[in-house]
């Protein structure tokens, strides 16, 4: 723990609070998990995930696990109303 709060007196990190606090992979990777997964159009298999950050296939898929509750989690409890659209998406009276 790299920092000291001067009023409590605790440690904490800049992973403190966080879906990161727990874990012991560098966060490096945790960041490369998370660029890997935003980046994935299809998303991305947590084989492909553990050859290329060079973990276990099990670690891939309990990170890829965090992130994604990370990403629902919401303050009100709800993931919102937004929706989102990708360039897949066809108006059905222009199928034919």
């Amino acid at each position: 723990m790299p920092y000291r709060c001067r009023d409590c007196r605790q440690h904490f990190s800049v992973r403190t609070g966080t879906v990161l606090a727990e874990s012991r992979l560098p966060l490096h990777k945790w960041l490369m998990a998370i660029y890997m997964m935003t980046t994935a159009r299809k998303g991305i298999p947590s084989t492909q995930m553990a050859r290329e950050l060079g973990i276990t296939q099990k670690s891939a898929w309990f990170l890829a696990q965090r992130i994604r509750e990370a990403w629902l989690f919401k303050k009100d409890g709800g993931i919102g109303n937004h929706v989102q659209v990708d360039e897949t998406w066809r108006d059905r009276r222009t199928l034919g």
